[in-house]
């Protein structure tokens, strides 16, 4: 099958990545330091409003909040196990909560590589553009399992990742879905107060599996870059300034019920970076891309309900604004309001999107005394 053999591709590519960062030259030390106890608490409260009236993506409200509870034990030899329990509230359903899912953990560092095995570490570490990953996505589905790996130093971070969404089910006629992802970037070098970089994203969706009536598909979606960071004087208003700008494209594989089988866009973002707020203004114009809802529909060239498209809409041509403030009222809770306008130029529509969020994240020591350790 197609998704067999890419992910023996992966796992292959991923095996020769890990032997090569192992040995590559790095100033990080391991820690030895005694094993560790903790218990950490992650909550998040957010309210999200999307006043959307077009036919690519329809509007709607998310409020609730997310409690996450786990222990975690850093063992000295950069092993580190921990284990707990997502919930997912929404405010206004009857029951209690609205998701509730076992998580667990195993993670081995070795100086600057890290692996990892169950739950991922995801959202917005693996650093994808909002074309191929929505953030919003870690509202409403649980945390991200699988298979990690990532390297990360000054110059250099490599995130490969497999993430399972649905197990198959035949009885019920429930495809497995997956999703392959891998983000890098590199720092090629300064010039002045400027540093140039360069990210490479890709993404592998697979839809299917045997002894079910669905037939299967997979999807690659792919993303390449330039950057430019401008670093600003401390009595700068903006502290920094960056320039980017990527080519996207997809193309679906196997034939599926898609009015374009393969797209692509143009992506150029211009971001202002204050001590108290980001500013972004960006300009899409793309031509029948999709990327079957990984990313933030808006993007989209057609509109995908339940696995079926529903309209589509070729060429999107759109100005976008991206407001964020973000403070910190302790060292463990923040406070971030999100204003997202756009403008269509096809259509001459302007619509918004806006967010609230409250995170607060205590930690609390669990350790007894060990003995052989001082």
């Amino acid at each position: 099958m197609t998704y067999t053999r890419t992910s023996i591709w992966f796992l292959y590519i991923v095996v020769l990545l890990h032997g090569y960062i192992t040995y590559a030259e790095n100033n990080e030390k391991v820690s030895n330091n005694p094993p560790l106890l903790r218990l950490h608490i992650h909550t998040l409260s957010f309210i999200k409003n999307n006043e959307y009236f077009n036919p690519i993506v329809e509007g709607h409200t998310l409020a609730g909040h997310h409690i996450h509870p786990y222990i975690k034990y850093i063992a000295s030899e950069g092993i580190t196990t921990s284990f707990g329990l997502f919930t997912w509230r929404n405010w206004a359903e009857p029951q209690l909560f609205s998701l509730i899912v076992p998580t667990f953990r195993l993670q081995y560092q070795q100086r600057a590589t890290t692996f990892v095995i169950g739950h991922l570490r995801g959202d917005n570490f693996h650093r994808l553009i909002e074309p191929l990953y929505d953030i919003e996505r870690s509202l409403i589905n649980g945390p991200e399992t699988g298979l990690q790996i990532y390297y990360n130093n000054q110059y250099t971070f490599l995130d490969i990742w497999l993430h399972w969404l649905t197990l198959l089910n035949k009885q019920n006629n429930t495809p497995e879905e997956l999703v392959a992802g891998l983000s890098f970037g590199q720092v090629l070098g300064h010039i002045s107060a400027a540093t140039i970089r360069i990210p490479f994203q890709l993404m592998l969706y697979h839809l299917g599996g045997q002894g079910i009536v669905i037939k299967d598909f997979s999807l690659w979606v792919g993303a390449i870059g330039g950057c430019i960071d401008f670093q600003l004087s401390e009595n700068s208003f903006f502290k920094n300034i960056s320039l980017n700008n990527y080519y996207i494209t997809n193309r679906y594989v196997k034939k599926v019920v898609r009015p374009f089988k393969t797209g692509h866009a143009f992506l150029s973002q211009l971001i202002f970076y204050n001590n108290w707020f980001t500013l972004q203004g960006s300009y899409w114009n793309g031509y029948g891309f999709s990327s079957e809802n990984l990313g933030h529909a808006l993007y989209q060239s057609i509109n995908i309900t339940n696995k079926q498209v529903n309209y589509c809409d070729k060429h999107r041509h759109l100005i976008l604004l991206h407001l964020c403030f973000q403070h910190k009222l302790t060292n463990k809770l923040k406070l971030i309001l999100q204003i997202n306008p756009y403008y269509d130029i096809t259509h001459h529509l302007l619509e918004h999107e806006a967010g609230l969020y409250i995170r607060y994240s205590p930690c609390f020591s669990l350790d007894t005394p060990v003995e052989g350790h001082n």
